[in-house]
């Protein structure tokens, strides 16, 4: 199994500004929530450059739905899927109860 690199800053980029974080190759996180709608939620962990569309298809699908939106956005210059994307597999073994 590949073994990845990562470090973590105590300041956090700002996520509102999603393109300083593609020129950044920063990996963000969105939650549109506004505690009422219980039901539903549309997810979209591979959104940005790593599964492109992903991310706009969880917020379309949300607002036409009424629900809630969680995505995450990454962007690198070397390829955003590659540096960013984690699999199902990777996760059984570093997360095997999740």
């Amino acid at each position: 199994m590949a073994r990845h690199d990562a470090s973590i800053r105590k300041a956090l980029p700002d996520q509102s500004d999603l393109k300083a974080a593609e020129r950044n190759d920063e990996f963000i996180e969105r939650l549109d929530d506004d505690g009422l709608r219980t039901g539903l939620i549309a997810i979209a962990p591979h959104g940005g450059d790593i599964e492109r569309h992903t991310d706009e298809q969880a917020e379309l699908l949300a607002s036409a739905l009424t629900a809630s939106c969680w995505r995450c956005k990454g962007w690198h210059r070397h390829g955003a899927k590659t540096h960013w994307h984690i699999t199902a597999a990777v996760v059984d073994v570093y997360r095997p109860r999740l």
